[in-house]
């Protein structure tokens, strides 16, 4: 992982520079020594980042079943003040109902099995 994120901001410093050539020299150079698989994790990164720069937090989101992930954005920066740029959506029928939200330093569960576990105090 540290050699994806050295990469990554070599990578944005470059853009910042204007200096594209060498953004495509990196990745002739992961082609060429046969790390080509760093490519995924390092644009992962890089929309991290980007987010991160607008002044988002960045944030993965679980959910039972799909939904629009830009009105739970709204709502979480409405009612908790909390800008939140959904990178990742996933399904996760385990949660039943619902779902959970993570970011680096934040767990939102709302999902109705934690709902379920928190008043009836099962353990899951």
């Amino acid at each position: 992982m540290k050699e994806v994120k050295v990469i990554a901001e070599t990578m944005i410093n470059f853009w910042k520079e204007k200096k594209y050539n060498l953004i495509e020299k990196i990745l002739e150079g992961l082609k060429e020594n046969g790390k080509i698989f760093l490519i995924k994790e390092i644009i992962d990164y890089l929309k991290i980042k980007k987010e991160e720069m607008k002044g988002f937090e960045p944030a993965k989101l679980f959910l039972a079943f799909d939904y629009d992930e830009n009105k739970i954005e709204r709502y979480l920066e409405d009612n908790f003040n909390l800008k939140t740029k959904v990178i990742k959506k996933s399904l996760d029928p385990e949660l039943i109902l619902g779902g959970r939200l993570l970011t680096k330093d934040l767990l939102v569960d709302f999902s109705l099995k934690r709902l379920l576990s928190k008043l009836l105090k099962w353990k899951t």
